[in-house]
């Protein structure tokens, strides 16, 4: 958001409750804070404001003078619904995202069957489902098992062009992912090469490829927490790193666990820019983030940087600290710093992940100091005892992010 003009003194000011000093007499929108005048479409979301009110620039809340609040506590009760009417608004924004997604893709669907009928390919081991014809439209929700592709998807899969049409019409072939999986159990092994292996797009390796050489593509690493070979610095390696590398942790012994999905990791030396550089590049408009650290090193500085990119930024320096915080912050993302004494970063992602409550949240790690693979694998083994692990779960969580919408993508063409 970009700063306010100078203005005179003796233009009366009002401080919202999210923080930002506002002129009384400026106008702006009451969805996303965007100057405009009075009574007119904002050009950014198209929410009509009332005539002759006053919104924040800041998070588009209703202005009110200091001086005319006539019942305080009323005035406070409006400005806290306003405020959560905002965050809800800006909770929607992936959703949407995802709508256009499908919806762009239920089109190319459509206009595939209705000008050859016929599908021509799908991701191996996928289960068949009869296309629906052009002109028919669903009249009620269709129901299907966790483990089966809806009717939609199946028809997305269907009828995408095969490899060689698109070389044909002369289209920009998918980026190969090549999956590299750190772990040491067959069973978990097998599962997630079975998802794997279900996208054209993507080939599964085990950790002992990466001595050997991958292939061309962009690595996505799935790597567990408590593997034996210091998976942080296997997920950080500056090779994997300088081919864009992607990561997606869990964290298990067997029975106990929990997955943690996409992850962003930021070993040392930590640097507070780049690191809100890439956050940045995460995030919504307006984001709100946590970060939980106990340093000081650093941690103040990355506040810096994220604030003047327009994120509201909270610190947390333990665990306890950040469960408090997070109903009230409602975070888009979570930095949790690893080297928090005796294994409270780890737990507090399982204690994240176990809320559906937080399951739009993204989590990101940061460890200022090397951490020994033996102490951290101590710590995470008792992190987990209060979780349930399912191979089931690892797997569902995975596909979300393979499908549109997910931070791991994969078109299955």
């Amino acid at each position: 958001m970009a700063s306010l003009k100078p203005i005179s003194d003796h233009v009366e000011m009002v401080r919202h409750s999210c923080g930002e000093l506002n002129p009384i007499e400026a106008s702006f929108c009451g969805g996303c804070g965007t100057n405009l005048g009075q009574g007119v479409p904002c050009p950014s979301c198209e929410h009509v404001g009332t005539p002759g009110a006053r919104y924040c620039q800041q998070c588009g809340g209703r202005l009110r003078p200091t001086t005319a609040a006539a019942d305080p506590e009323l005035e406070n009760r409006v400005a806290a619904v306003e405020a959560e009417i905002a965050m809800n608004r800006e909770d929607l924004q992936p959703l949407l995202q995802l709508k256009e997604q499908l919806d762009a893709a239920l089109k190319r669907v459509r206009q595939k069957q209705g000008g050859s009928g016929a599908a021509t390919s799908r991701p191996t081991g996928a289960k068949s489902a009869s296309p629906r014809p052009a002109s028919t439209e669903p009249t009620e929700p269709e129901r299907q098992g966790d483990d089966e592709p809806g009717p939609l998807a199946a028809s997305v899969v269907q009828a995408v062009p095969s490899p060689a049409e698109r070389i044909e019409r002369g289209e920009p072939g998918p980026t190969h992912i090549t999956v590299v999986h750190l772990e040491e159990r067959p069973e978990l092994q097998h599962a997630m090469r079975s998802i794997v292996e279900q996208y054209s797009t993507a080939s599964y390796h085990p950790e002992s490829a990466l001595a050997e050489g991958l292939p061309d593509g962009r690595p996505l690493v799935v790597a567990n927490l408590l593997g034996n070979n210091d998976p942080l610095e296997v997920a950080t390696a500056p090779e994997l790193r300088a081919r864009g590398a992607k990561v997606f942790t869990y964290a298990t012994e067997g029975t106990r666990g929990f997955v943690i999905g996409m992850t962003e990791l930021f070993p040392p030396p930590f640097e507070p820019e780049a690191c809100a550089a890439r956050l940045l590049t995460l995030l919504p408009a307006a984001p709100r983030v946590l970060v939980v650290s106990g340093a000081d090193a650093g941690t103040p500085e990355l506040r810096a940087h994220l604030t003047r990119q327009g994120c509201t930024t909270s610190i947390a320096f333990d665990e306890r600290q950040a469960a408090g915080l997070i109903p009230s912050v409602r975070p888009n993302l979570v930095l949790i710093d690893l080297n928090l004494p005796r294994g409270e970063g780890l737990r507090l992602a399982g204690r994240l992940r176990a809320d559906p409550l937080n399951a739009g949240m993204r989590l990101a790690f940061l460890w200022q100091e090397r951490i020994e693979p033996a102490l951290f694998r101590q710590y995470a083994t008792r992190s987990i005892h209060d979780f349930q692990f399912k191979a089931d779960e690892l797997g569902r969580v995975l596909m979300q992010e393979f499908n549109p919408g997910g931070a791991a993508y994969i078109d299955p063409r």
